[in-house]
């Protein structure tokens, strides 16, 4: 007879996280002042139930015990920007609508030289922007991004290339802004976080909350400090931490209910077994079609292993190789990720601090494969097996 799944999960992912934990960032690495130890939460869910909620390191920072919060990227637009793609919207049509006079509309249409770049091709990363400009050397504030972002010429036709672009994404993060009449903190409030009862989810986390906030890098060129409580992402916190690329803060607990929402196909009926507080009660919340999270999360092409916003396993994947091809997921830059599988019908969030104290540090690349692998193996209900190449969508 085999080991019960809840135990066996428990035990591999104890196994993958003291063998990493311990070696991320090793005393002989850091400075003396420094005494900082890796922290990293793992909560995982099978079957509509969370098997596991593992923590490893103390995180200490003035005798103050860090907790399992930290940054996550870009995954809030996945499904709160669906009216953009079920209507077939373009940015050039949204510029012109919701903005002819501002510089979100000269951003919008500086990403085409053919002015037809709709939303699909910047989820995709495809929209011919550069990855990455550090505008925060030189500007700050919204209105000084867009002039800037207006400004930015387009390295290939869109469509053709695939560059992950953190550009595309800010302009998304304005599009948002531009036609739900808010700004992102508030919309997300509204749209995702209340309903979903995802109290510990937000951009700009209150002081109070700071010891609850894993810091990360040490900053040695922009802000001088060992960065805690703001966003890590120099030009998210030059745009005052609410951004469409980053800035975006939450806990184990709220994520392992927006991983369940993803799993049901975008309705949470189960608030009470995991611990939510809805707006509006107990009963189901309902936030997206089930085609919409289907449509968001396929692989597009077999030009790109992209979904809407999302990415999919290949084989270097962070999500290993055992997810399935149904999987989706994201990482973050300072070593956090989730992946969810709708075949195997499980989550796995990892939140960890790689970049305290400093980016250099890369070992989190195959602590993310060895964990998903571990916990893809241990499941005991359906035939779990490598992936073979990938299948043509």
């Amino acid at each position: 007879m085999g080991i019960p799944r809840r135990t066996f999960l428990q035990h591999a992912v104890a196994g993958v996280g003291a063998a990493f934990a311990g070696s991320k960032l090793g005393a002989a690495e850091k400075p003396e002042r420094f005494r900082f130890d890796p922290y990293e939460m793992v909560p995982l869910g099978k079957t509509g139930l969370k098997v596991s909620r593992v923590g490893f390191g103390t995180g200490m920072r003035g005798g103050m015990r860090q907790s399992n919060q930290t940054r996550l990227g870009e995954r809030n637009f996945d499904a709160l920007l669906k009216h953009c793609y079920d209507q077939g919207i373009r940015l050039f049509d949204l510029a012109d609508t919701y903005g002819s006079h501002t510089h979100f509309a000269r951003a919008m249409k500086s990403v085409s030289r053919e002015k037809y770049v709709i939303t699909t091709k910047i989820w995709l990363h495809r929209g011919g922007l550069p990855g990455w400009i550090p505008f925060w050397q030189e500007v700050a504030g919204r209105a000084a991004y867009q002039e800037a972002l207006a400004a930015v010429e387009p390295i290939a036709p869109p469509g053709d290339t695939t560059v992950y672009s953190d550009l595309g994404f800010m302009m998304l993060g304005f599009l948002v802004e531009e036609v739900g009449g808010a700004g992102l903190d508030e919309f997300l409030r509204e749209r995702l976080f209340a309903p979903l009862g995802m109290g510990d989810s937000g951009f700009n986390p209150d002081s109070s909350l700071w010891p609850r906030v894993a810091p990360t890098e040490v900053d040695t060129v922009y802000r001088f400090t060992h960065v805690h409580g703001v966003v890590h992402d120099e030009n998210a916190f030059a745009l005052g931490g609410v951004a469409g690329h980053a800035g975006l803060f939450s806990s184990a607990r709220d994520l392992a209910v927006f991983a369940q929402m993803m799993l049901d196909g975008g309705t949470l009926a189960r608030c009470p077994a995991l611990g939510a507080a809805c707006a509006g009660g107990a009963g189901p919340v309902k936030l997206v079609e089930p085609a919409t999270i289907a449509a968001f999360t396929a692989r597009q092409d077999a030009a790109s292993r992209r979904a809407l916003g999302w990415d999919t396993p290949n084989g270097g994947s962070s999500g290993g190789d055992y997810l399935s091809y149904s999987a989706f997921g994201h990482t973050g830059f300072t070593g956090t990720s989730i992946w969810m599988d709708p075949e195997l019908d499980v989550f796995v969030v990892l939140l960890t601090t790689r970049v305290n104290p400093t980016r250099e540090n890369q070992k989190h690349i195959p602590l993310r494969r060895a964990l998903h692998d571990a916990v893809a193996q241990a499941i005991s209900d359906v035939a779990i097996q490598r992936r073979a190449a990938a299948p043509n969508p």
